[in-house]
């Protein structure tokens, strides 16, 4: 690709923001308690065992997570398939409103070839023709520029773009200069909540992870965790290189099941591997109080007092050696129904907690 001159951003854009006084940035800013909020579009679940696993919202980010080579634009490319098709695809459910059903897919790191490639895979998974190009998704091979280009190509064009539901940005890394820099780690992925936000859509990135630990690559991984929606974690199976294992790694809602997919050499279809299902519950109440009672004394045969966060992490702990996987907001669930009946109490304030053990 021939690198061309990029037209001067516009006043408003990521690069030459809008000059607003702190009155309208207060005023922007403030929430009243009368003020309506509408839940926010769900666009990409996974549906198992009559519960859902929101991983996408319109007005917000995710990331995707791995090693090289673990098959995370595979991955990529089945959630694309699913919010083309509108319906289910492999695991994913896509829901994307009519009036936001653009997908917009930027890859920093391949070339020429091996972007077509992908381009094909998803035209031909989704049962599109590559004959024409088809209104629902465009492709940008941003390799050839330079990293402060390739954010100016971006915000270019989710800027100018009608009816976008859908970034896809394969290769954030690609977008700062060095990816343990904290003030560049702030500031893309700022750019990428300002953006989401403001034109109501998600903005879905990939990252390679550390070498030797699960965690996302410098301080740019950090920053984009810690804002993330959804973080999903593929990597190589151990006991088969040929399957790729597909993880939950921090999710708002309820964690989905992992699970594991390969590439049928013969036809190039992904398949779903069966494995038995991970038992899991979207309220306290559906798990039985022997059960409560077992979870908090494992809890506290070491520490007489937690924190509500640090009770949480010991809750999920817990949880996982019984191979059931529960989020962040159902633990909070499970302290409130712990507290409600007095299997355990708050000898703190409402503010900071210390949760005891009260049976």
């Amino acid at each position: 690709m021939e690198t061309t001159k990029l037209q001067k951003p516009s006043e408003g854009s990521f690069l030459q923001p809008k000059k607003i006084s702190i009155a309208e940035k207060v005023e922007n800013s403030r929430l009243l308690i009368t003020s309506p909020i509408d839940k926010p579009r769900e666009i990409l679940t996974i549906q198992e065992n009559g519960f859902s696993s929101i991983l996408m919202t319109l007005g917000n980010i995710s990331l995707i997570q791995g090693q090289a080579k673990s098959r995370k634009t595979f991955l990529i490319s089945f959630i694309v398939v699913a919010l083309l098709l509108g319906r289910t695809f492999l695991k994913f459910v896509g829901s994307l409103p009519q009036d936001k059903s653009k997908i917009i897919y930027f890859d920093t790191e391949q070339g020429l070839h091996h972007c077509k490639k992908v381009q094909e895979r998803i035209y031909k998974l989704a049962g599109l023709s590559t004959e024409i190009e088809n209104e629902h998704i465009q492709y940008y091979h941003l390799r050839s520029y330079a990293y402060k280009e390739r954010r100016e190509i971006i915000d270019y064009v989710i800027r100018n773009t009608k009816n976008v539901g859908v970034v896809i940005i394969d290769g954030v890394r690609d977008l700062v200069s060095d990816i343990n820099d904290a003030s560049e780690a702030t500031l893309i992925t700022g750019f990428l909540m300002k953006m989401s936000d403001e034109y109501q859509i998600h903005i879905l990135s990939v990252l390679h992870e550390n070498k030797g630990d699960k965690n996302s690559r410098g301080h740019l991984g950090s920053e984009m965790q810690n804002k993330a929606e959804s973080v999903i974690r593929v990597s190589k199976e151990s006991e088969n290189k040929k399957y790729s294992k597909v993880e939950p790694v921090y999710l708002r809602e309820l964690d989905f099941n992992e699970f594991l997919f390969e590439i049928n050499q013969d036809t190039g279809q992904p398949e779903i591997l069966n494995r038995a299902a991970k038992k899991t519950y979207s309220r306290p109440q559906d798990m039985d109080m022997e059960l409560h009672r077992g979870w908090i004394k494992e809890a506290f045969e070491l520490e007489t007092e937690f924190s509500k966060t640090k009770y949480i992490e010991q809750l999920k702990m817990i949880a996982s050696n019984f191979d059931i996987r529960l989020g962040d907001n159902v633990l909070r669930e499970f302290v409130d129904y712990q507290l409600e009946h007095d299997l355990i109490q708050n000898i703190g304030t409402d503010k900071n907690f210390k949760l005891t053990k009260k049976i």
